[in-house]
Parts: structure tokens; sequence; C-alpha cells
């Protein structure tokens, strides 16, 4: 699963309905030994603690083996291809999550690896099981019908599919940059005072300054939220820096933790969509 596009509406609503009951099914001996004897393999050639460590902890509750691979004790230090790290991989395993500084990487891992290969995060481009759990959080809150995404939303691989996923879903998505040089192209640009009195969910986007040197500094405030709805929540994907103020680090309406929370189950029932494994749970 390279790209959110990828997902009918079937299938969304498959791994939707998934997740929701995983978080109790997944404490449960069938549960367990739905992938009995598969093994997934963890790829990254970026760092991560949520993705990594949820689908980690996913695969040991599905009771699959999990074979993380180390890019820094491997032949990738030799100058091996990514292709051939995945060829060689496919071997050993039956799904391979890949993380990725390159966009376009796990399209490339899928042409030459006949195993599924989920998209942990390729650069800039998409983070599909991001987008998948968000979307799932924002169904848990009910009456969501405005996202405006805030900060550095032209190097976000999370704005791009999220955006396109709420898309499918009928939401209303605002772009609203914290520069005029963040800006997501071919996106309208929006001010915050234009949206911030109807936004539902503002989703804030840390300064990606792993993809380039941004010289911008902004900061989400409670002065900035003055004018929001009492049912405003704040999302983020984490790790977040000064973006944030710490003001709003214990605020009711802070809701990346609730983020955190449903990673395991979204992912958890990703792993089952990939493998077809739905029907044994």
């Amino acid at each position: 699963m390279h790209s959110v596009d990828e997902l009918s509406s079937a299938a969304i609503e498959r791994v939707m309905s998934g997740a929701a009951v995983h978080d109790n099914a997944l404490s449960q001996p069938t549960a367990r030994d739905a992938l009995a004897h598969k093994t997934l393999i963890l790829l990254f050639y970026e760092p991560s603690t949520r993705t990594y460590a949820s689908f980690y902890a996913a695969g040991l509750r599905l009771g699959m083996r999990v074979l993380p691979v180390p890019v820094h004790n491997s032949s990738v230090l030799k100058g091996e291809s990514l292709e051939d790290t995945v060829r060689t991989l496919q071997e050993m395993g039956d799904v391979i999550v890949l993380r990725h500084p390159d966009i376009g990487s796990s399209l490339r891992a899928q042409r030459v690896c006949r195993v599924p290969v989920i998209n942990a995060g390729d650069g800039a481009g998409e983070h599909p099981t991001q987008a998948l759990l968000d979307l799932f959080t924002i169904r848990q809150l009910g009456s969501v019908k405005t996202v405006t995404f805030f900060g550095d939303l032209k190097h976000s691989r999370v704005v791009r599919s999220l955006s396109k996923l709420l898309a499918k879903q009928g939401f209303i998505c605002l772009m609203v940059p914290a520069h005029a040089d963040l800006g997501l192209p071919d996106a309208p640009a929006h001010e915050w005072r234009e949206v911030d009195t109807f936004t539902d969910v503002l989703y804030v986007t840390r300064p990606q300054v792993e993809r380039g040197k941004i010289a911008v500094k902004y900061q989400v405030t409670k002065k900035m939220l003055e004018r929001c709805k009492p049912t405003l929540r704040i999302f983020h994907a984490l790790p977040h820096t000064d973006e944030i103020h710490a003001e709003l680090e214990e605020d009711p309406r802070a809701a990346w933790w609730l983020q955190v929370a449903n990673g395991v189950q979204v992912r958890a029932n990703v792993l089952c969509h990939v493998l077809q494994a739905r029907s044994r749970l």
C-alpha cells in the first residue's frame, strides 16, 4: 500500500470497522493467532517512534513474528540499492513496512517485491497509515465537518495523504500555511482568521527541517484559538517542537495522544487487510 489512492471506499470502511473492534479483539486468542507463522519486516531508513512501535506492537498482538532490520548495520551502508534490499527481505518475510526519505520509494519497492509493502512514510510523499488512524480518530469525535491544516504543509506527507482521504469521505479540508513558501502546490491557501470560527479540527504540522532549511518560525497559542468553537480539537502527528505552545499540552482540546492510542488497532487492521486475513479474526 503506497498511497491512499489505492484504497476504495469499501476498503476504507473495512479498515475503520475492523479498527473499531480491534481494541478489545486484539486481546482474544483468535486475534493473537490470526497471523501466526507470518513474519512482519520493519525496514526503516529514517527515525520513527510511533509508526515503528505501533506496527511492532500490532504485529505481536496478531501473533506475528517481527523482524526489525537495522539499516545502520545493513548492506545499505555498502551502497546496496533499495530494490536489492527489498528483494532480499522478501525471502524472509510476508509483509514489509517501509519508511524511506525518498518520495516514491515504497512504489519502487512494490514494483520489485512479491510480498506486500506498506508505506510508512516516503519522504514528503505520503503516509497512508497515519492518514487512516487520523480518519479513525476524527470519526470518533462525531460532528466534524471541517479540518484545517496549519504549518509546514509543503513538506508534510501527512497532509497529502489525509487531505485526499478526507476528501473521499466528504469532509472539507482547508489549508493555512504558516508562510507563503510552505503551502501545498495547487491547493488554495487561507489565512487563519478566515477559517478559525468554523474549523472543527486544527491539524498542526511541524517544520520539516529534515526536508530542507526552513527559516520561518510559527506557533499555535491559546490566544490564536480565542475565536474557535469550544468543541475544537487539535491534532498533531508528532513529534512536536515549538510549533505548539507548552500552555496547550494539557489543554482538553489537544487530541494528539488520542491519535497515538488509535495507532496499534488501526495498523493491526491494515496488516490484516493487506494479508487478506481479516476473515480469520
